[in-house]
């Protein structure tokens, strides 16, 4: 072999080398995406329930079963199965279940059994519409299944007969007998029956519900006619939803909850009735309320709002329950010796009871901490047994004395129930409310109920204080007048700039104060627009230009106002609400922009304001902006070209080497 040869040998050797390397690399990379890659996707593209295989229609029981078993057991009219996560998508329609006979696990008749990962993706909730047209309950969740549920509508199911009390007629929407995790994200649970737990959900083993964006409503069941859990370690969340206008035969009537854990966050409990106990929330288990309303509930017995028993464990936090009726304990209603519950910062108003209006205690311990107990019938509060109530301070009870003479006996001035900011309703602060920073900021939240910054100094004094109750009064600032203009103003932790530059041009009403909220959410008034114009993602502000009273509205100035942003500068623009079009709709515009933040000169009226992108003056599109991080799938596509680059070097290499050997 000569020289020349030795060498073409060598080089093809490292060649070969590091192709491998490059090849590991690669599949380095892939390994993710193929660790974290879904199984099929079972396209649906009929309405009918059928089990028909070879009839060229893909219906949702046959995808449901081919996702089941990992197979194809229709004959190609639905895509196979994996063992393991599938997902199908379900276009809008409406589905009604017809295939009768209940009692059994194999999804062949009544409801959709689940036993496998899924994922099912519907159009929306009012494009795609399952309806378990009550021949038995829509949906069984059964062995350690996880599932998605995705933008649909869940409808019409029954099991059983209201009031049976029979073990087994659970779940008349959703049957949630898994140890797995069920999400359910914008979807809505409507008009189910079940005879026995849960009219729309019941969630009966040790598994965890979530629901996001979601609405449960007219249900119906003897416990728990929207949710229901029963087992220790079960779990159900509720977040930035509605549960309402359910029914409960006995308890429970918007959740009843037997040993798990609820959380309930950013959400309404509204409008639900119980025939007995608890006509939002019946518990014996673990109950946590987060930034939550609970209002307009009912009951003929006990706790119109929250019925705590057995040995209930509840926190409710920068909440408000208002409006709520029952025989004893209209807002909350505690029963046994082994109870315990804690209300922090949050409003108990206009409840209305024979006995207890606001709070009835008999038994176990309550403590109440920079709460507004107010304007509840005739008592705010019944205490009827040794129970303990600890009043750690800094609440606020009116009228009378009823709590036992909380810190502050004076009327909160509260505002009627509506939506303040946010995505829940709340009672705002009147000027001059004495639970204007009269709260302890070493217990309060960092936030009020609707996200809103806490402490802020809402008196104008100089220091930020919380406010007493669910809600915080904005930042305030005062004695413009007295100032030499133009004068800047910093709100917020200087995020928001407002600079006068006169405040008084002529015909009175001057301006003196200027208060600022920051809410953030996306405004309530989002509406849908094109060409990519939306506002930046969730968030804006309530302004108010005052007079020297803190309360009437000031005109006849100019300001100058700056926002923060995090969009494309050359695009952004400062919008307020109510704005032109007659005097609503929205109206933007700029004065100038940078990197991070945008101003508008010379405005001469305040309201609600955000920041908007690829906007005209008027028309405004409010949704939230998302991001996607597309950089790993870049990268992993760039490394699946090198990698089939790599074996088509590695091949070349092998035939260049085959032929130099014939």
């Amino acid at each position: 072999m000569n020289q020349n040869s030795n060498t073409k040998q060598i080089k093809e050797s490292k060649i070969v080398n590091w192709g491998f390397v490059v090849l590991l690399i690669a599949l380095f990379f892939s390994l993710p995406m193929m660790v974290h890659a879904q199984g099929a996707v079972i396209a649906v593209d009929s309405g009918n329930d059928i089990l028909t295989a070879g009839d060229g229609q893909c219906t949702l029981r046959e995808a449901i079963t081919n996702a089941n078993t990992g197979t194809d057991t229709t004959s190609g009219d639905c895509a196979s199965g994996t063992v393991g996560l599938d997902t199908i998508t379900l276009p809008a329609g409406v589905y009604i279940l017809t295939l009768t006979g209940i009692g059994e696990d194999l999804n062949a008749t009544g409801d959709l059994d689940i036993t496998d990962d899924l994922i099912l993706n519907g159009a929306g909730v009012d494009e795609t519409i399952i309806d378990g047209n009550h021949i038995d309950r829509v949906m069984h969740v059964l062995g350690a299944a996880n599932t998605n549920l995705n933008d649909l509508t869940i409808q019409n199911g029954q099991f059983g007969t209201l009031g049976n009390n029979t073990h087994g007629e659970d779940g008349g929407g959703i049957y949630h007998a898994s140890n797995g995790t069920m999400n359910l994200t914008r979807v809505n649970v409507v008009n189910n029956v079940s005879g026995f737990h849960g009219g729309g959900v019941a969630n009966v083993e040790i598994g965890t519900v979530n629901l996001t964006d979601c609405t449960i409503s007219d249900n119906e069941s003897t416990y728990g006619g929207g949710l229901h859990s029963f087992r220790p370690g079960s779990a159900i969340n509720v977040n930035n939803s509605t549960v309402s206008g359910n029914e409960a035969a006995i308890r429970g009537a918007g959740l009843n909850n037997r040993l798990g854990t609820i959380t309930v966050n950013n959400s309404h409990f509204a409008g639900n009735y119980g025939s007995a106990r608890g006509g939002a929330f019946f518990n014996t288990g673990t109950l946590i309320i987060m930034n939550s309303t609970i209002h307009n509930n009912e009951t003929s017995n006990n706790g119109g709002g929250i019925y705590a028993d057995g040995r209930a464990v509840i926190t409710v936090t920068n909440s408000t329950i208002s409006n709520n009726t029952a025989h004893v304990g209209g807002g909350i209603y505690t029963f046994n010796a082994g109870s315990a519950i804690t209300v922090t910062s949050s409003t108990i108003a206009n409840n209305v009871a024979d006995t207890g209006d606001g709070i009835a205690h008999q038994g176990g311990s309550f403590t109440l901490e920079n709460s507004i107990v107010s304007d509840n019938g005739t008592s705010n509060c019944a205490f009827l047994s040794t129970g303990v109530f600890n009043d750690v301070g800094n609440n606020l009870e009116y009228p009378g004395t009823t709590c036992g003479g909380l810190d502050i006996q004076a009327d909160p001035l509260l505002g009627a129930l509506a939506l303040n900011g946010g995505p829940t309703l709340t009672h705002a602060l009147g000027i001059g409310s004495p639970a204007i920073d009269a709260g302890n900021n070493a217990s309060c939240a960092s936030h009020d109920q609707r996200g809103a910054a806490r402490p802020m100094d809402g008196d104008a004094d100089g220091t930020a204080v919380c406010d007493v109750g669910a809600y915080e009064l904005g930042e305030l600032q005062c004695g413009i007048l007295a100032d030499v203009e133009p004068t800047t103003y910093q709100f917020i932790g200087n995020t928001v700039s407002i600079n006068v530059t006169n405040d008084n041009t002529g015909g009175g009403a001057e301006l003196d104060c200027l208060r600022v909220t920051h809410i953030p959410w996306n405004h309530p008034q989002a509406t849908s627009g094109g060409s990519g114009a939306a506002i930046e993602t969730g968030q804006y502000w309530i302004i108010a230009g005052l007079q020297s009273d803190q309360s009437t509205t000031a005109g006849n100035y100019l300001v100058d106002l700056t926002l923060p942003h995090s969009v494309d500068s050359a695009n952004a623009k400062v919008c307020k609400y109510p704005g032109g079009l007659g005097g609503s709709g929205w109206d933007c515009a700029s004065t100038g922009a940078d990197a991070s933040t945008v101003w508008r000169n010379d405005i001469t009226s305040l309201a609600d304001w955000a920041v908007g992108e690829f906007v005209e003056p008027t028309a405004v599109s409010l949704h939230m902006i998302s991001g996607t991080n597309h950089s790993f799938t870049w990268v992993a596509a760039l490394f699946s070209l090198l990698l089939l680059a790599t074996m088509g070097l590695l091949l070349k290499v092998r035939r260049s080497s085959v032929v130099s050997k014939l």
